[in-house]
């Protein structure tokens, strides 16, 4: 084997280690189920488009001691974090306006089972997942939900 295979190959063996596993959507499920959860709660920095009025992107319910979970929202960094702490998968109903703006999914690990709950804008936000090396990575997409001519307007950063 030449030195340039040996090479090529290390590089190929770096990138798919480097790269995440297959993305995977949220699946819509009735309810969460009641338990212990770790809650936090997504908020938008800019208006939002919703006639509803709605300014909660997300509530996202972790499992204590499970697969760690980063959130990474599109357009970056529009949505403000706030930790809610323990919780029993109830706590959003005191957060939105109106449950009936939202749905509950499932986020699964790469065995299918769920690592964890969320509750989406009905209308404005989609979720999925992908694993990077030991966690797992929420990607929520607010591009129905923040205002883009608020977000171009201030060079896409948050005031």
């Amino acid at each position: 084997m030449t030195t340039k295979a040996v090479a090529l190959g290390t590089l190929a063996a770096l990138c798919l280690a480097g790269c995440g596993g297959p993305v995977r959507p949220a699946i819509a499920v009735s309810e969460i189920p009641p338990g212990e959860y770790q809650a936090g709660v997504f908020i938008a920095l800019a208006p939002t488009l919703q006639p509803d009025g709605e300014v909660v992107a997300a509530v996202l319910y972790t499992m204590p001691g499970g697969r760690r979970i980063e959130v990474r929202d599109s357009p970056r960094w529009w949505l403000w974090e706030r930790a809610l702490g323990r919780a029993t998968g109830t706590e959003h109903l005191a957060l939105v306006k109106s449950p009936a703006n939202y749905s509950i999914v499932s986020l699964t690990g790469g065995d299918g089972r769920p690592i964890a709950y969320a509750v989406l804008h009905r209308t404005g936000v989609r979720g999925s997942v992908q694993d990077w090396g030991d966690k797992s990575v929420l990607f929520l997409s607010t591009l129905h939900f923040l205002d883009p001519n608020y977000i171009q307007s201030n060079d896409g950063r948050s005031q």
